[in-house]
């Protein structure tokens, strides 16, 4: 399969492969022969995700599928689910299981990135979100989250999603915590500084990234409301990011 590599983006005939190959190794096929499988999926539609990229996305019998154009990877996955929401039959500790064995076979490289785990319960759902951290000598990350939506009725996931980019740092950049707080305070009015955070910041269809301080503040009053603010952190320069 020719994956996509620089500025070469994935065919659509190659994304509807990965998004075959995903449904297989999931065991949503139905048992059909890849070709076969191939061609229920409906036609491809072109899409975008900030945290993603370019995506070829497909409906199908079997859910909607995204892949990403740059990687060939399956990002998003929507399973066809009942109107209706039956009765709970399984426990957390099961989800978590079937959630594992879930992404064992739709992510084989799960286990070489470090995530932390937060782990809730809705409305009939559990849901699992997995957001990477940094590992040793990586001082700024785009930190990828893998999420997981398994039924408690059926003990089915029904919604899975992954950012997939490979942004990080190791060497530090020019602004430091300091002075980027520093510079967070002179362009707030009245507002407070909940948290500052070193992180890469992708740019360009999700072709690269820049390295940000990204402030969270939080403003207080009869209408209380919380805005992020990016700085360059190489630049100082405050960013405009959508």
């Amino acid at each position: 399969m020719n994956r996509a590599d620089g500025r070469t983006m994935l065919s659509e005939e190659d994304a509807r492969v990965s998004a075959s190959e995903f449904l297989a190794s999931i065991g949503r096929d139905a048992g059909f022969h890849r070709e076969r499988l191939g061609a229920l999926l409906g036609s491809g539609q072109l899409g975008e995700n900030p945290n993603v990229g370019p995506l070829w996305t497909f409906d199908s019998p079997f859910g909607t599928v995204s892949v990403s154009r740059r990687t060939g990877a399956v990002v998003f996955y929507s399973a066809p689910e009942p109107d209706e929401m039956g009765a709970p039959r399984i426990t957390e500790t099961e989800a978590r299981e079937i959630a594992g064995t879930f992404l064992k076979h739709a992510q084989p490289d799960f286990d070489e990135k470090i995530y932390e785990l937060a782990a809730g319960e809705e409305e009939g759902y559990f849901i699992f979100e997995h957001e990477q951290v940094r590992q040793p000598g990586e001082v700024s990350i785009f930190s990828n989250i893998v999420s997981l939506e398994v039924r408690a009725d059926t003990g089915t996931v029904c919604n899975y999603s992954r950012s997939d980019l490979d942004f990080k740092r190791s060497t530090p950049p020019r602004i430091d915590e300091e002075q980027a707080r520093s510079i967070v305070e002179e362009m707030v009015d009245g507002g407070s500084i909940d948290a500052l955070e070193l992180v890469e910041e992708p740019v360009d269809e999700a072709s690269r990234s820049i390295t940000v301080w990204l402030a969270q503040i939080r403003y207080s009053g009869k209408f209380e409301r919380v805005e992020l603010v990016f700085i360059d952190a190489d630049t100082g320069k405050k960013l405009d990011v959508d």
